[in-house]
């Protein structure tokens, strides 16, 4: 059986992840699925995006933060 490296496999995601600036954003709240397109930062596995609270995605995430991403 392979065992997995976890901080290199880290490292490896990190990369990948950096190499993306545009992900889409899926957010969900009382049955309501909306998807979007987002300009992201990766710092390290971290993925940041810029929102306001007035959106429709952070309103939803405030009340299930449950949340998908694709990156593209």
């Amino acid at each position: 059986m392979m065992q997995l490296d976890f901080d290199n496999e880290v490292t490896e995601l990190a990369i990948e992840l950096s190499k993306y600036p545009v992900g889409i954003l899926a957010t969900s709240y009382l049955d309501k699925v909306t998807a979007r397109s987002i300009s992201i930062i990766a710092i390290g596995t971290k993925i940041l995006f810029q929102t306001d609270s007035r959106m429709e995605k952070c309103q939803q995430i405030e009340k299930n933060n449950n949340v998908a991403i694709c990156m593209i």
